[in-house]
């Protein structure tokens, strides 16, 4: 995902996330912490990690998830992002 700041960011914490439809958000593996991002600047970040073993069948949301705190609103400069799922039996 690109993301950045159009006037400086910091505290940019990210992780790769799953959702059941229905269900409790889950933080999967290690993250990134404490991203910057100077003034008119983006950077690309991506992350990946398998999903544990005590997921179960079903529809789930997955993706990156992050969170910044007091300077969410900083990281205004951001594009598109994909995510590629693999799924084994």
């Amino acid at each position: 995902k690109a993301l950045g700041s159009s006037i400086g960011a910091s505290a940019l914490n990210l992780w790769i996330c799953f959702e059941p439809t229905g269900g409790t958000l889950t933080v999967v593996g290690g993250g990134l912490f404490g991203l910057r991002a100077p003034a008119n600047s983006r950077a690309v970040y991506g992350l990946t990690a398998p999903t544990p073993p005590s997921a179960t069948p079903g529809r789930y949301v997955v993706g990156l998830c992050g969170t910044a705190g007091a300077q969410a609103d900083n990281w205004n400069f951001n594009d598109f992002g994909y995510v590629t799922a693999l799924v084994v039996r």
